[in-house]
């Protein structure tokens, strides 16, 4: 699953911000932002960044001095980050545990 969506509502209910008051102040659509959410899109680059501004985050990108381990030179892509602050953070790990409780079969 995309950690997007997780990034997102652990942001919104840690701030109490509600779709309508992310719309105001992001400026990008409710559906797009409940799209987001659902993981049915991931959203541009630009959206995205639009959504994080509003909670004092911004989408960086960064280049990584020397290849880990774990880098796989055929596909061209690491296995896992370096320095992944979505791991081991507590609201986002409780939002996932919710989430695996309500996936339907």
């Amino acid at each position: 699953m995309n950690e997007i969506p997780l990034l997102l509502k652990c942001l919104m209910e840690e701030t109490n911000m509600s779709h309508a008051e992310l719309t105001r102040r992001s400026g990008v659509s409710r559906a797009t932002i409940t799209r987001i959410l659902q993981g049915r899109t991931k959203g541009s680059i630009a959206g995205v960044d639009k959504l994080l501004v509003v909670f004092g985050c911004r989408l960086t990108v960064r280049r990584i001095p020397n290849l880990p381990s774990d880098f796989d030179s055929e596909a061209g892509h690491r296995h896992r980050p370096l320095d992944d602050p979505i791991e081991g953070n507590p609201a986002l790990d409780k939002i996932r545990s919710e989430t695996r409780k309500t996936r339907r079969p």
